[in-house]
């Protein structure tokens, strides 16, 4: 009970039900009755006011008096002003509830002095009371008048509260279906009368739920249901269970919650949310946001340009159609792009990410993942770990950063780094503008200096630099306000600067503005590089015009040097040269790097190791490889490669077409492959080799081991001790140190002049040249026996007929001297030598003397010396006096022809022919005999012959003590004889050795 209460408003403008004051009858009770105030549209539960007194004046003190004459009873509604209480009459009546059920009450109905006609509740907690408060009433009708004499309506009222909708409909607890006009135990209506935005919570059971227009609210509750928000900006929550959710069209937020379940985002920008369990998720049209949460979900973005989140657990993502995004998370996530250019994150853990058609972005991140760009010109980063990337179809960038990983261009013009490489171009030149004035007096013209200006010197200290500012003859700056004028003074400029970084095979652009005077006579301006004259320029008259050019680092005589010469002969008529600019790539690396594996496969590949030990491939195409730090394997493939190993012992092969090929630092292996290759060795103890093809090939530092192959070769030593393997129509330059030529048979049909120059720097030994058994050592000419160097000059001749030139060399393995055998330090008598004494050999140089050996014999007989005069041995300089059974080398096509050999051992016994080769008997001689570490050919009085080979007829032909002697130094030989190993040559038998001098 209360004074204060709930009233239903039922309207005004009916006319006033007791127009006459004085008494307590309301006269026109009547006008009200057979109307229906509310409606489905406007129902009394939304009419719902609250009722507070005002004053009593008239009547009894707990109650409002309808006589006016005597009261004017006020009572304010809702707080607002107050109202004059008119009068009431009860009425019988039928409330029609909200859910479309009726009941009757008799209705207490209450005007104010305005017409303003109320619905009162009850004094008692009555049946009417009961029917008044038990449902959301929407309309009342009043059907007849119960009394219209009531003479006053008590002030202390029921205070219970009406019912009003609470805006949610709900389900029963078992399985709903809640469709549009679905109406709850609460009277709540999906798209019912209070609008379209519902507020739909299904509560227990599997429900269906269908919520229609407006931007609804809807929750599963638990129990497998399928909830569709339709249209509207909706928000649906799964809930418990295997939910299945429908976004429907609008921009919608779906929530799957707890289990695995199927989440629809249909059409407009939408937002999915897995939540717990292995949920599958379709964006659907538009720009859609998915969330996949714990467990391994499946999200398909669908058209549009589609966010995905695998969250935890091992995803499945999907963009489809459309510009995607697609983060895994943690898990082994598997990430499609699809269509157009996606952008895929794979997170920690293991991930498969294949970016599908479009211009992909990949990222691995942590973990050993695998990234496939396939369509278009991709950008693959591997991340943390040990990652397999392939670029797939079209210009790639490959990157695998951190970890081993495995990276495969595919077709296309790609660009690979192992690690994390930075390249940047920059300008390599100093002051190329000369614009910087330190050292440079100011004149009236601009500047001038003598011998050199920052970043540039004269080869003459005696010529001044003009840089002028006024613009000479028209030719004007072009990069700030200075040109350098070549005129010069006194004599034309010749400048130069050395350029550091450069690096060794790699290519550098250089552009420079030029223009001769408006005055000028036709003055010429040359550019080196190198020592190499690179362009001879008459530049345009009075302007100036860019000229631009290729240039490769370490080419030519190896400094980085460029040079500007002008050669003009008439003074103050000078080329202006301004803007010279050197660009070129600078490369670094990350500070960790592993061992990657990088093929560029098909297309013109940019492929960057980066550290560690890497294993690159290039693939077909014209391909950069730069193997970084670390020892790499580096395989150019098809056509024209440019490789560089960088620091590290790198294994390099060109393949197939014109390569270039640069070791870098460290002791490299290279192979230019077929084709004309371009090597450098650069820093390190390398081993070069140029297959087939013109090759050039440049040792560089250290001790290199060079072999030019097939072709006509250019071959360049470098500093240090090199061993240079050449052949028909090569060029040979040993550069400084002790080298080794090295005279092969590369079974080549090309034939042509072969040209050796030792170099004379940094000597200890000097050079030597091995000719080994291909020359015809009886041509061999010394034109000149000691140079200002020390070294020799001449040719020989090959089997072949092909000359061989040679210069500074200091050794010549191919002849000696008779009895006198050819040491170092010339030919020496045999008896003079001593073990340790080392002997030139022709199949292996300086060997040392293992054992010596002598024995006197009674010179007739078996022992009787056989003399050979030099008309039977080509080279021999006078008689030779040999044992009957010691051997001499013959060579030529006729052994060739008979033997297979084209080099052949003949015993002296058996070129006996009483003319050139006499037996001659003799009372007493000395034989003596030179042992080495194997069989070896010696040059004996200018004559090649053999040494002492320890066989069962050689070890007969020593005294006991020598034969002890012998094998305390070979303890092998004493039981197997034979295990000293094979003869030098192939030694004739009697017959045979008739054959061949027939």
């Amino acid at each position: 009970m209360a004074t204060t209460f709930n009233v239903f408003y039922l309207g005004n403008n009916f006319g006033s039900i007791d127009p006459t004051e004085g008494d307590s009858e309301a006269e026109n009770a009547s006008l009200l009755i057979n109307r229906t105030y509310g409606s489905t549209s406007d129902p009394l539960y939304n009419r719902i006011q609250t009722l507070s007194p005002g004053s009593y004046s008239g009547g009894n003190s707990t109650s409002y008096d309808q006589n006016n004459s005597l009261s004017n009873d006020t009572f304010r509604i809702n707080g607002g002003s107050l109202q004059t209480y008119d009068g009431t009459a009860t009425y019988n009546a039928t409330l029609t509830y909200s859910d479309g059920t009726t009941t009757t009450i008799t209705a207490v109905i209450v005007q104010d002095t305005a017409g303003r006609t109320y619905l009162f509740p009850e004094v008692t907690a009555n049946t009417d009371q009961a029917r008044l408060t038990a449902k959301p009433i929407t309309s009342v009708r009043l059907t007849g008048v119960e009394s219209q004499m009531v003479s006053g309506t008590t002030a202390d009222r029921q205070a219970t509260s009406f019912v009003q909708p609470d805006g949610t409909v709900h389900g029963t607890g078992g399985d709903d279906t809640l469709l549009p006009g679905s109406v709850d135990a609460g009277s709540d209506t999906i798209d019912g009368a209070d609008g379209n935005n519902d507020i739909i919570d299904a509560g227990a059971g599997n429900d269906l739920v269908r919520s229609g227009n407006g931007a609804d609210l809807i929750y599963g509750g638990t129990g497998n249901d399928s909830l569709f928000g339709e249209a509207g900006n909706d928000v649906v929550y799964g809930g418990d269970g295997i939910d299945t959710l429908y976004g429907g069209t609008g921009d919608d937020r779906l929530y799957g919650d707890a289990s695995s379940d199927t989440i629809y985002g249909d059409e407009g920008y939408d937002t999915l949310y897995g939540g717990a369990g292995a949920d599958t998720l379709y964006g659907g049209l538009e720009n859609d946001t998915l969330y996949g949460g714990d467990n391994a979900d499946r999200l398909e973005g669908g058209a549009g340009n589609d966010t995905l989140h695998g969250d935890a657990g091992d995803d499945r993502l999907y963009g489809d159609s459309g510009i995607d995004t697609l983060y895994g998370g943690t898990g082994a996530d598997s990430l499609y792009g699809g269509t157009e250019s996606d952008t895929l994150y794979g997170g920690d853990n293991d991930d498969l990410l294949q970016g599908g058609t479009g211009a992909d972005t990949l990222y691995g991140d942590a973990g050993n993942d695998t990234l496939s760009g396939e369509d278009g010109a991709d950008a693959l980063y591997g991340g943390l770990g040990d990652d397999t990337l392939l670029g797939g179809i079209g210009n790639d960038t490959l990157a695998g950063n951190a970890g081993s990983d495995s990276v495969s261009g595919g077709t296309g013009d790609d660009f690979i780094f192992g690690d994390d490489v930075e390249i940047t171009f920059e300008d390599l030149i100093v002051n190329g503008s000369f614009e910087d004035f330190t050292g440079v007096t100011d004149t009236a013209y601009g500047g001038v200096a003598t011998g050199s200006i920052i970043g540039w010197t004269s080869y003459d200290p005696n010529n001044t630099f003009d840089l002028h500012d006024d613009g000479k003859g028209n030719t004007y700056a072009t990069d700030g306000t200075h040109t350098l004028d070549m005129g010069g003074s006194p004599n034309n400029l010749h400048v130069y600067q050395d350029i550091p970084g450069v690096m060794e095979g790699e290519t550098y652009d250089l552009s420079f503005d030029a223009g001769d005077l408006d005055f000028t006579a036709n003055n010429i301006l040359e550019v080196y590089w190198n020592g190499e004259l690179i362009d001879t320029i008459d530049a345009v008259d009075g302007g100036m015009q860019n000229y631009s050019y290729e240039l490769i680092g370490g080419s030519g005589n190896g400094s980085n040097r460029l040079e500007f010469r002008e050669t003009g002969v008439i003074d103050n008529h000078g080329t202006q040269i301004d803007n010279v600019q050197l660009i070129g790539p600078t490369w670094t690396t990350s500070t960790a790097g592993s061992a990657d594996t990088l093929a560029g496969d098909a297309g013109e590949d940019s492929v960057f190791g980066g550290l560690g030990n890497d294993s690159i491939t290039g693939g077909d195409g014209n391909d950069l490889l730069w193997g970084g730090a670390g020892d790499d394997r580096i395989d150019g493939g098809a056509d024209n490669d440019r490789i560089d190993g960088g620091d590290g012992n790198d294994s390099l092969t060109g393949g197939s077409g014109n390569d270039s090929i640069s070791g870098g630092l460290g002791a490299d292996t290279i192979d230019g492959g077929t084709g004309d290759d371009l090597v450098y060795g650069g820093d390190g103890n390398d081993s070069l080799t140029g297959d087939s093809g013109a090759d050039t090939l440049y040792g560089g530092a250290g001790d290199d081991v060079i072999s030019g192959g097939t072709g006509a070769d250019d071959l360049y030593g470098g500093d240090g001790n090199d061993t240079i393997r050449f052949a028909e129509a090569d060029t040979v330059f040993g550069g400084d140190g002790d080298d080794l030529f090295i005279l092969e048979d590369f079974l080549e049909s090309l034939s042509g002049e072969i040209d050796i120059f030792g170099g004379e720097g940094g000597e200890t030994n000097g050079d030597t040249l091995q000719l080994g058994k291909l020359a015809d050592l009886s041509t061999l000419t010394i034109n000149n026996s000691d140079d200002a160097a020390g070294g020799l000059s001449g040719f020989v001749l090959l089997d072949d007929g092909t000359v061989l030139n040679f210069s500074e060399i200091e050794n010549i393995i191919c002849f000696g001297a008779g009895t006198r055998v050819l040491t170092p330090r010339g030919a020496r008598p045999v008896e003079s030598l001593r073990i340790g004494d080392k002997v030139v050999t022709r199949d292996h140089g300086l060997q040392p003397i293992r054992w010596i050996g002598s024995r006197k014999v009674p010179g007739v007989d078996r022992f009787a010396p056989v003399r050979i005069t030099p008309r039977a041995v080509p080279g021999l300089d006078r008689d030779l006096i040999v044992s009957p059974q010691h051997r001499m080398l013959f060579q030529g096509a006729r052994a060739e022809l008979l033997f297979g050999d084209s080099e052949v051992l003949v015993a002296a016994t058996h070129l006996v022919d009483g003319h050139a080769v006499l037996r001659e008997e003799q009372t007493w001689v000395t034989y003596f005999h030179l042992m080495f570490d194997e069989h070896e050919i010696i040059f004996a009085e200018g004559a090649p012959t053999e040494s002492f080979h320890p066989g069962h007829i050689g070890l007969s032909g020593v005294t006991d003590a020598a034969r002890e002697e012998m094998f305390s130094i070979f303890p092998e030989l004493r039981a197997e004889p034979n295990r000293y190993g094979d003869t030098a040559r192939r030694c004739l038998k009697r017959h045979e050795a008739l054959i061949l001098n027939a």
